[in-house]
């Protein structure tokens, strides 16, 4: 089957749900794991190199990290590992998230995924991944649970692509005097950081603000502010 795929669409595994984003001025919107397989196919597809990670021991458990996103790709959905390598997770993959639900042992998740070959080595590439986690030891393995999508007037909008490209074709050159940007963004479902505050606040303090004098280090801000901020800005960032 040939996979027709938005341009630059990803998806986000929430919890134990998937939610597809077409583009940066879209709400994500729900998407169930056979709408998923529908919508990248099953044709062949050139593989990144797969991020290896030990695997797991039927007794061992797996859980659901809180949040991770991939890009839709022919054939399954490419992550970056840890180590910045990237891994396309292919249908068997995808079926092993939804198996791991709110967390099991890699015996439960082979019982319940049992079309899937080659369980423990596929949970260890996941793990590795940060697609899933491996819970401490009296750690409850439950994620935290998914926020609603609050509606596109609750937070800041992000900007749409034909946005974008008239702020930047009206960008003034670099007002900012040539210093290269540095963004600290922050997500609006869980709040700005006081660590990330306290980061930027150390780099523009730093040996009498030597720093500043390279870089524009920004407060932090939402994403959206941060896209705004990219239209307007021609140079590295």
């Amino acid at each position: 089957m040939r996979a027709v795929i938005p341009e630059a669409a990803f998806v986000v595994r929430d919890g134990g749900r998937w939610l597809l984003a077409r583009s940066p001025d879209e709400t994500p919107e729900p998407l169930g794991t056979d709408a998923l397989l529908a919508l990248v196919g099953d044709a062949p597809a050139e593989a990144p190199a797969a991020t290896d990670g030990p695997a797991p021991a039927d007794r061992d458990r797996v859980a659901p990290v809180w949040c991770r996103v991939g890009r839709l790709r022919p054939g399954g959905v490419e992550v970056e590992g840890a180590d910045g390598r990237a891994l396309l997770l292919r249908g068997a993959d995808l079926r092993l998230l939804d198996a791991v639900a709110d967390g099991a042992t890699v015996s439960e998740v082979r019982t319940r995924a049992r079309e899937v070959d080659d369980v423990p080595a596929r949970l260890g590439r996941l793990v590795a991944a940060a697609c899933l986690r491996v819970p401490g030891q009296g750690e409850s393995p439950a994620p935290v649970a998914g926020a609603e999508i609050p509606a596109a007037d609750a937070v800041d909008v992000l900007p749409a692509a034909e946005a974008l490209a008239r702020a930047r074709a009206g960008a003034p050159g670099r007002p900012d005097g040539g210093r290269v940007p540095v963004f600290a963004v922050w997500q609006e479902r869980v709040g700005p950081a006081l660590s990330l505050g306290m980061l930027t606040a150390s780099l523009r303090a730093w040996d009498d603000g030597a720093l500043a004098r390279r870089y524009d280090i920004r407060r932090p801000e939402t994403g959206a502010q941060a896209l705004w901020a990219l239209a307007a800005h021609r140079g590295p960032a």
